[in-house]
């Protein structure tokens, strides 16, 4: 939190988030990131996280299989595809160990 507060102060243009949110319990996991969304509006946010419902609402998605990139897209369009992991773990709703991240 207090590396947040900091980047927020600064007002950084770019932001990572590796597991920010790992620790704490699905509501606060909602308020966190709608205070991140918020806070950094104008930033470059990139998200590193194990819970899907994080990053539904990112502009896009970036999804990795080892070293390898499987998809960039808006995560609707992924989905709406049927392709790949994001539509399996949506369907499922499963907290499943991907890397996620947003731009």
């Amino acid at each position: 939190m207090l590396c947040m507060m900091r980047a927020m102060l600064r007002h950084s243009r770019i932001v990572i988030f590796d597991e920010a949110t790992a620790a704490v319990d699905h509501e606060t996991d909602k308020r966190l990131h709608h205070v991140i969304r918020t806070a950094f509006a104008a930033s470059t946010v990139l998200t590193i996280t194990h819970r899907l419902d994080a990053v539904l609402d990112s502009d896009r998605i970036l999804l990795f299989d080892g070293d390898r990139t499987i998809a960039f897209a808006p995560p609707q369009k992924l989905v709406q595809r049927g392709e790949g992991l994001v539509f399996t773990i949506s369907s499922k709703k499963a907290d499943t160990c991907w890397f996620f991240g947003t731009a």
